[in-house]
């Protein structure tokens, strides 16, 4: 089934390149790769209250007490008071950052952001992801496929906590990353 569902030229139809299909664990195809992470899963993470296998299994959450938390119904008052704060950008990340202040963000989220970038593209990135970053600016970083990684030349500035890397990637129940790390800048 991981065969049929996650071939190169299946994938490669919805449109991913070719430098998508480049595993840092050995694997000669994606579906290899991913049928890895999903026998991991279901040997190493609960599958009780895992809403991401429930949703990837069965196309919905199980029940509405094991979702995300933002998704919570106690949690609703929270968000709905702060939507104000959420400001919806659909541009690519490096032009978005290109346009903000030198020390402005405290936190990053970076999501499969870098997998569709040449190594050009991942140094410019972070290069901003430097400069607009405050220092100690957190960054939480996951790569789903390609094995891609702070620049060499920024690691010294942008720096990995092994530690808290470990514990987030482990405990990371959606179990498709194939990196989840945790940041901090130093200026």
């Amino acid at each position: 089934m991981f065969n049929l569902f996650f071939n190169k030229y299946v994938l490669a139809r919805r449109g991913l390149k070719a430098d998508y299909f480049h595993f840092d664990d050995g694997s000669d195809s994606f579906s290899e790769n991913f049928f890895k992470r999903f026998s991991g899963a279901l040997k190493d993470i609960p599958v009780k209250g895992n809403y991401f296998l429930h949703l990837y299994l069965k196309g919905a959450y199980r029940s509405l007490d094991e979702v995300p938390d933002y998704l919570l119904e106690r949690n609703f008052n929270v968000i709905k008071a702060r939507l104000n704060r959420i400001k919806i950008i659909t541009v690519d990340a490096k032009h978005w950052l290109s346009d903000l202040p030198d020390n402005y963000l405290d936190c990053l989220a970076l999501s499969n952001i870098c997998e569709l970038m040449d190594s050009n593209d991942t140094l410019k990135f972070f290069n901003e992801v430097y400069r607009t970053a405050c220092p100690g600016a957190r960054i939480c970083f996951r790569n789903l496929m390609i094995p891609r990684e702070v620049p060499e030349i920024l690691r010294y500035r942008i720096i990995q906590d092994e530690g808290l890397s470990k514990v987030i990637f482990d405990n990371d129940r959606s179990f498709v990353y194939g990196k989840v790390a945790a940041y901090t800048v130093r200026k």
